[in-house]
């Protein structure tokens, strides 16, 4: 739920730039697209745009053979999965829909038909959405009977619903052939047809569509609208005393070392599967640079960033956090290891604990994070305008270092707040997969009070932002001085005593789960 707001608020930002430089695009005003972002928020859990519905252990038990027991039920298979899944839809409808969907409502101007008859018939589509998302998802899931493993086919779905749903952007933006294409795949049911009902048939492109004036929250660019206790035994046991730093430092790393190969191995154990999710996940990652190429095939700027400057942002962004994600990317699964009971077992091991709930669940497929952002950044450098100094040219690798450093602090940090909230995942994923998404983009392109906060509260504009901002010679963020182009190495140095200091406060309050 909050993972999808501020995914809807980054979106927001990126849709009113890019409706600035081309209004009407895709025959949609900026009400209507800022409309169409809330409700792809509103269905991205509800229709497992990105899986993870009842396909997924459907999957499990296809692999694990207790399909079997399936079979020799009293019920058809197909319509036994489906009264699941339709039971999921209507949790996450209201568990992680409604609110963004109200949220965005009372906060921007939204084009929201006021005739019961609308609301009707985009019920009834939403329905028809659902069953489709579900014949995707359960073809796929039958897959598995030949590949015996499910990982790429759930790459597959993921590149999938993402791109040709409209989730990136809306499909009647996309140009050419290729719109005309998108726009009729099963796909286009899941967002972009019950958009189309909700807010009457789009105006095609070159017509003037009627406009709803009104003003913008305060999150609008521009800015406000007018209109201890002591741990219990097993934190002293997961806290050994007697060694040295160095020597801890050197269990943890070995302790990684392991642990992360005991996953590589389990993984390549399916090869088929194996390859296939490492290509999935290099698309998947791809997906976020192909929408920013969609908005420049209509556009030259984007909140006055030309492409390969955009391209540069992206390539910092994309493959400082994909080192993180490769390195620390696991820590969201501390909150369902406190919930089962499991890490205890982590507690007792004389080995540091961060140490192996960094590397548990370690997955070489995200290399493919890294992979594509090193190409975009590739790219981006001999393309962006810029006279290269060799202060310029060290400031690149820098980036690349302290962006990931403090990127693998807001994992930490995030690990650490799970031990208050139990299960803090989502939360999490709002400030590390929403960070990389939102530096992806200018500064320009959000209000001055946002970028604050990324600045001052959360820093991950050091990541990027002011230290692009010195390469590319354009003005710094919020007016800041040129020091602060520099200043990436001692952010990421605080960044991670903070986090530090976070997950040991953490970790001495665990109280296990009383079982």
């Amino acid at each position: 739920m909050f993972t999808n707001t501020v995914f809807g608020v980054i979106l927001v930002y990126t849709y009113l730039a890019l409706w600035d430089e081309k209004p009407h695009l895709g025959g949609y005003d900026q009400t209507q697209a800022v409309t169409y972002v809330w409700l792809g928020q509103c269905l991205y859990a509800t229709l497992a745009i990105q899986g993870g519905g009842a396909e997924k252990d459907l999957m499990q038990r296809i692999r694990t053979g207790d399909i079997a027991v399936d079979l020799y039920r009293p019920a058809d298979l197909q319509l036994w999965w489906l009264a699941g899944d339709v039971g999921r839809a209507l949790f996450q409808m209201l568990g992680r829909g409604v609110i963004p969907f109200a949220f965005g409502a009372l906060f921007f101007p939204m084009a929201l038909p006021a005739d019961v008859t609308r609301w009707a018939a985009f019920a009834v589509t939403l329905l028809l959405a659902t069953l489709v998302s579900f014949a995707i998802r359960y073809l796929a899931a039958l897959s598995v009977f030949w590949l015996m493993d499910g990982m790429g086919v759930n790459q597959a779905l993921m590149i999938t619903g993402i791109f040709f749903s409209g989730m990136v952007l809306p499909l009647n933006a996309f140009p050419g052939v290729l719109g005309e294409i998108v726009r009729v795949l099963p796909w286009a049911a899941q967002i972009q047809m019950p958009a189309d009902v909700l807010m009457g048939r789009p105006t095609r492109c070159g017509r003037t569509p009627s406009r709803r004036r009104g003003r913008w929250c305060c999150w609008r660019p521009g800015g406000w609208c007018s209109r201890r206790r002591r741990g219990g035994w097993w934190c002293r046991v997961g806290e050994i005393s007697g060694v040295t730093g160095m020597s801890r430092a050197g269990e943890g790393l070995r302790a990684y070392r392991l642990i992360a190969g005991m996953w590589i191995r389990s993984a390549m154990t399916y090869r088929a599967s194996f390859v296939v999710t490492v290509l999935g996940n290099l698309l998947v990652t791809g997906l976020d640079f192909v929408a920013i190429l969609l908005m420049f095939s209509q556009v030259d700027s984007l909140g006055g960033w030309s492409l390969p400057e955009v391209a540069f942002l992206y390539g910092l962004s994309a493959t400082a956090f994909g080192i993180a994600d490769l390195t620390f990317g696991s820590m969201d699964v501390l909150g369902g290891r406190m919930r089962d009971g499991s890490f205890d077992t982590l507690l007792v091991r004389p080995v540091p604990v961060l140490a192996q709930v960094a590397a548990d669940h370690f997955a070489v497929r995200r290399l493919g994070r890294i992979t594509q952002g090193a190409l975009v950044l590739g790219w981006g450098l001999p393309a962006v305008d810029v006279d290269w100094t060799v202060a310029k040219v060290l400031l690149v690798p820098v980036m690349l270092v302290c962006g990931g450093v403090i990127f693998c602090a807001v994992f930490v940090a995030g690990a650490a707040f799970q031990f208050l909230a139990q299960d803090a995942a989502e939360v999490q994923n709002a400030f590390t997969y929403g960070g990389t998404t939102l530096l992806q983009y200018p500064p320009t392109v959000f209000g001055k009070d946002f970028v604050r906060g990324v600045t001052f509260v959360l820093p991950l504009a050091f990541v990027n932002w002011v230290p692009a901002s010195y390469v590319l010679e354009r003005p710094y963020p919020l007016g800041l001085p040129p020091w602060a182009a520099f200043a990436s190495p001692l952010v990421a140095v605080v960044c991670c005593a903070l986090a530090g200091l976070a997950w040991r406060a953490g970790l001495r309050s665990y109280r296990s789960t009383g079982s």
